[in-house]
């Protein structure tokens, strides 16, 4: 194996295992931001007191897992660009990839540290008793909050800041920049 493709090798690595960790560190913020919402066992069944708290606190977990995973995948995209260098294609790659194992770390690690779902918990509770609900995230756009703000940074960085050139095209008559002594060609 080359030098240039160890390196390669090497970055790849380093990025899935660091888009991995913090996507687990984004997961642990995530459960530590959230305010569960408080409920009361009725009949052996939760229910969240009062209604409207309860989906307040679960469309806040949804929306507390977007913004935090869209700023973490921005700030790591952003990072990754600048450590391409040459391997700009195999970046965007590693760059997707990481930041749908960050999602899916996030998401693991959020919600095992969440309280239980309280519907489990208040089958065996008496009436009455008050429960913290649980963790749960809404719809599956929220595994894209990552991954969209990793591949945007990613974009922006390649497209805006013109990171690769292509070769120019040697103009009639220029032997000498196709990397030849011979000397330019003349029509005449």
């Amino acid at each position: 194996m080359n030098r240039t493709r160890r390196r390669m090798l090497v970055r790849t690595v380093l990025v899935l295992l660091v888009f991995t960790a913090v996507g687990a560190a984004c997961g642990y913020l995530w459960a530590e931001i959230w305010d569960p919402a408080t409920g009361v066992v009725i009949d052996h069944t939760w229910y969240p007191s009062p209604w409207e708290t309860g989906q307040q606190a679960q469309f806040d977990a949804t929306g507390w897992y977007v913004v935090i995973a869209a700023a973490a995948g921005l700030v790591l995209g952003l990072l990754a660009a600048l450590i391409a260098a040459g391997s700009e294609l195999v970046m965007l790659v590693t760059v997707l990839l990481g930041s749908l194992l960050g999602a899916w770390t996030m998401r693991w690690v959020g919600l095992a540290q969440g309280p239980p779902d309280p519907q489990h918990l208040a089958a065996s509770l008496p009436d009455n008793s008050t429960l913290p609900s649980a963790m749960e995230l809404w719809g599956p756009a929220t595994w894209l909050a990552f991954p969209f703000g990793a591949m945007l940074a990613l974009t922006i960085v390649f497209l805006l800041l013109g990171r690769t050139r292509l070769p120019e095209e040697p103009g009639p008559g220029h032997a000498a920049a196709a990397g030849s002594d011979a000397e330019p060609v003349t029509h005449g």
